[in-house]
């Protein structure tokens, strides 16, 4: 259970796959006995990881006979997203630089076409490149979750958000400023409104 703010979510965090072939076998059971029965499945894998045959496979043979209805529970978290090449995360904005931005765009494209192979039409999967150290994009995540979950259930994760601010991890004096420059005409200070511009595109847009 995790219990937040406005009530508990119960989640129930199942072994990965690959560990050994003796596990294998167990786990498989796991899955086919606990995803039947979950509003949302959350598929977690690392954005930086391109080795994607195994994932492939797995996803294939797991979402597929009396379970290929599942899929319209399934999201794809791409995890990790603060430690992708080159890591110049920027700590201050707690925000992508611009050249991780394009390795995450690239590592979400690549695992999208990768994937959608083993699904249902090749339809393009419910993905979303996230930081959970850093929250970066959990209310997109969020959001995915609860377009993912069956209509009568959605309530339950609605009522019961209780979602990290990306922003209480960034420089206060940062934040401060972009506030007070987002209010400001660019023709003012155009070089610290771009950075604000910059901020503003890449992490609330999806607010």
């Amino acid at each position: 259970d995790h219990q937040g703010n406005k009530g508990n979510i119960h989640v129930l965090d199942l072994p990965g796959l690959g560990e050994s072939i003796q596990k294998a076998d167990h786990i498989l059971g796991l899955y086919e006995e606990w995803l039947p029965k979950a509003d949302v499945i959350l598929w977690v894998h690392p954005v930086g990881d391109r080795m994607l045959e195994f994932t492939q496979r797995q996803i294939g043979t797991i979402f597929s006979g009396v379970n290929e209805h599942l899929i319209s529970r399934l999201v794809f978290g791409l995890n990790k997203a603060d430690a992708i090449h080159p890591g110049d995360w920027r700590r201050h904005a707690n925000i992508p630089s611009e050249v991780q931005l394009v390795h995450l765009e690239d590592a979400a494209k690549n695992f999208s076409e990768v994937v959608s192979t083993v699904l249902p039409d090749h339809l393009p999967p419910r993905m979303v490149t996230y930081s959970g150290l850093a929250r970066y994009q959990l209310p997109l995540l969020f959001r995915l979750l609860m377009d993912a979950m069956p209509a009568n259930r959605r309530w339950v994760l609605e009522q019961r958000m209780d979602i990290a601010d990306f922003k209480e991890l960034a420089d206060p004096q940062f934040i401060s400023a972009a506030t007070g420059l987002a209010q400001t005409p660019p023709k003012v200070v155009p070089d610290r409104a771009a950075i604000v511009a910059t901020m503003t595109h890449e992490n609330l847009r999806d607010a």
